[in-house]
């Protein structure tokens, strides 16, 4: 269901559906966008209900009897080698590693990933002032990593974040992939403060390079998503990418924490297309941070 100014989504799992008084009992799940509001009663949907199986594109899983039922689109039905996946993993690729003791100086190339597991119902955070939150993971996850390149790969239907620098990542590059039907965003860059304080134990991605990258169609499941989102993170190189066809901002800077990052040279098109009251680039600078006077990028 949409927030009601159409800001984005929340996913909850159904604990019970009364029919005497039409009312719906939640059981978990509503952190998937930060601010909080009414809903909006126009923009929802439900899956896996077996009685509403009747459009190409719908499934239903019966795990009592471990069964499942696929309403196929007629390219499907006249394709009969296709393949259909269960997804069981979520991150396929971890280059994990410590601030001191960083993993470093790997080259993923060619690789074409695909087809992890959702994740809108794991835990998300809201990493700073602005309005979105995130789940801070990814078909393949950074985390105190240097000279990292993820180049030339296709990620196709991840079904979260395709690729997330968290904390410290420095001086990597992701460019010259192809990311289509991520679930989530596409590429996060989201670094940890102690509130205000980003001088002590703040880490945070910089010194990075986001380029030539060709992003399409993202965010099947959430909807306050985008082709670039960063928070806690600077001192970043955007550039030369291509990005459209999304729910909601292009790229998001969640905040204005540290700043020197270089945006140009991208082209970004036909996004907010499901939300509402955004643009093809969206930053919030609400909170203040206490910052070195250069974005650290690392030696």
């Amino acid at each position: 269901m949409f927030h009601s100014g159409l800001w984005g989504n929340w996913m909850y799992t159904v604990d019970n559906v009364y029919s005497s008084n039409f009312t719906v009992k939640f059981e978990r799940g509503g952190w998937q966008e930060a601010r909080g509001s009414g809903v909006n009663s126009n923009h929802f949907y439900v899956e896996n209900i077996f009685e509403e199986l009747d459009a190409p594109g719908e499934w239903y899983l019966d795990g009592s009897s471990s069964t499942l039922y696929f309403y196929p689109n007629a390219t499907q039905v006249q394709n009969n080698g296709n393949e259909y996946a269960a997804p069981m993993l979520q991150r396929l690729i971890a280059f994990v590693g410590t601030p001191t003791d960083p993993i470093h100086h790997i080259r993923f190339e060619g690789f074409q990933v695909t087809e992890t597991a959702v994740t809108f119902l794991e835990p998300y955070e809201v990493p700073s002032g602005g309005d979105w939150s995130i789940h801070r993971d990814g078909a393949i996850f950074l985390d105190g990593a240097e000279n990292i390149v993820i180049i030339n790969c296709t990620f196709n239907q991840t079904g979260g974040n395709a690729v997330f620098l968290s904390n410290h990542v420095k001086k990597s590059t992701v460019s010259g992939n192809e990311f289509a039907f991520t679930g989530d965003s596409a590429i996060a860059a989201v670094g940890t403060s102690a509130g205000i304080d980003g001088t002590t134990s703040a880490t945070f991605p910089s010194g990075n390079t986001i380029s030539n990258n060709h992003i399409h169609d993202i965010g099947v499941y959430g909807k306050q998503t985008s082709c670039y989102f960063q928070s806690i993170a600077c001192g970043n190189t955007i550039q030369d990418n291509v990005c459209y066809n999304g729910p909601r901002a292009g790229f998001n800077f969640n905040d204005g924490f540290g700043g020197t990052n270089v945006v140009a040279g991208n082209l970004v098109f036909n996004m907010v297309r499901e939300t509402g009251d955004h643009g093809p680039f969206n930053s919030w600078d609400r909170q203040p941070y206490v910052t070195a006077a250069a974005c650290d990028t690392g030696p």
